[in-house]
């Protein structure tokens, strides 16, 4: 029954997705169809219970304030460079404020679990994705409860083009887990 329940909820998230066409700029909705809904079924999924906790200790947490085009930190585990945020630790980061154009990137050990808490985050890349978990064991992604969050990334990348290269505006080459009572709306723009 869980997993039923954790299938709608993401057919419904996918389905509340945007996308920019490449060449007009007008919005277009992901549309989740029967076929694929039924495929999705049928995968056997697994969630642990460090996959659904929504909760976070903000005393031990790393606070991560987006100031427009810079990024400050209180915490250890991560650095900005610019508006750049790269997280090389496991640990919980709390990401709150708007980045206009910035990035932010998981770069931990194989081993790492990085917690990115959205609280009333608003991230904007427009030349990758807005967050992109590049390493670690996995990515939890909560939206606080109550919170209001955006991540939005752009139409042409910078990257080569490849299989392997991140184009959507959450990107994990591992696991990522998304859970939380927060609001999220995801700008996905299909690179040309």
């Amino acid at each position: 029954m869980k997993l039923a329940a954790l299938l709608t909820a993401a057919l419904i998230a996918i389905s509340g997705l945007t996308g920019c066409s490449s060449s007009s700029g007008t919005a277009s909705t992901a549309v989740v169809t029967t076929a694929a809904a039924a495929e999705l079924a049928a995968i056997e999924v697994q969630y642990s219970s460090e996959d659904l906790d929504s909760t976070w200790d903000s005393s031990s947490a790393t606070a991560v304030t987006l100031q427009g085009n810079s990024i400050a930190t209180a915490g250890a585990g991560a650095a900005a460079k610019g508006s750049i945020l790269t997280i090389s630790d496991s640990g919980t980061y709390v990401l709150s404020g708007t980045l206009a154009d910035g990035q932010i990137v998981v770069d931990a050990g194989k081993d790492d679990v990085v917690r990115l808490v959205l609280n009333g985050a608003s991230i904007n890349c427009p030349d990758g994705p807005a967050i992109y978990a590049k390493q670690a064991q996995k990515t939890i992604v909560v939206l606080a409860q109550g919170s209001s969050n955006t991540v939005r990334d752009g139409a042409a990348y910078t990257l080569a083009g490849g299989e392997d290269d991140p184009d959507a505006a959450i990107f994990s080459q591992d696991d990522l887990t998304i859970n939380g009572a927060g609001s999220f709306v995801g700008q996905l723009a299909m690179p040309t």
